[in-house]
């Protein structure tokens, strides 16, 4: 009986001990849609939000926070994915945040069409870089992936112009919603 105490003692001490040691690095990330909530969504949208949804990501591993929007016939979203160190780690394709981040600049830099829609962006507090749709941004062992598909007016003389417009809408948002999270993580 008191070598099974003393057995069942030592497991539970190095339990402990694990999990205390390694608390950090497994945590969960931080919740996106109080990251980004749906009021701030609406107003850089501007309209009312149809419907939202939270939930897992994959490869990277995280959570996602997505509000759709619907305006004369068409649909529009503002998602924000976030991932932690551990959560990333765990899912076993990247050993963290930060490799994730990195292996995706050098591989857009590589490509020939990824490298024309690169773009490292100034943002204090976080390294970042626009891909063309998204913007990555890497932060104290989080990665946030900001996906705007905004609603776009006006006329345009080709598609090409029309394409180019979206891309900066989409951009100027997703810039908007990393500020706006940015400022409210620790």
């Amino acid at each position: 009986m008191e070598k099974a105490v003393k057995t069942a003692m030592a497991a539970l001490t190095f339990l402990l001990l694990f999990t205390l040691e390694a608390g950090p690095l497994f945590a969960n990330s931080p919740d996106p849609c109080e990251l980004f909530p749906q009021g701030e969504a609406e107003a850089l949208m501007g309209m009312e939000a149809a419907s939202a949804r939270q939930s897992g990501a994959v490869s990277p591993a995280g959570r996602v926070c997505t509000y759709f929007f619907k305006k004369d016939g068409g649909t529009f979203d503002a998602k924000l994915r976030i991932g932690s160190d551990g959560e990333i780690a765990a899912e076993g394709i990247f050993d963290s945040a930060a490799d994730a981040f990195t292996r995706q600049v050098e591989a857009r830099k590589k490509h020939e069409y990824a490298s024309a829609k690169y773009r490292e962006l100034e943002t204090p507090g976080a390294e970042a870089f626009w891909n063309g749709v998204s913007v990555w941004a890497l932060k104290d062992g989080l990665l946030l992936i900001i996906t705007v598909n905004p609603p776009l007016g006006g006329t345009f003389a080709s598609m090409d112009e029309a394409t180019a417009a979206k891309e900066e809408k989409s951009l100027d948002f997703s810039l908007k919603i990393l500020e706006s999270a940015l400022g409210k993580l620790p």
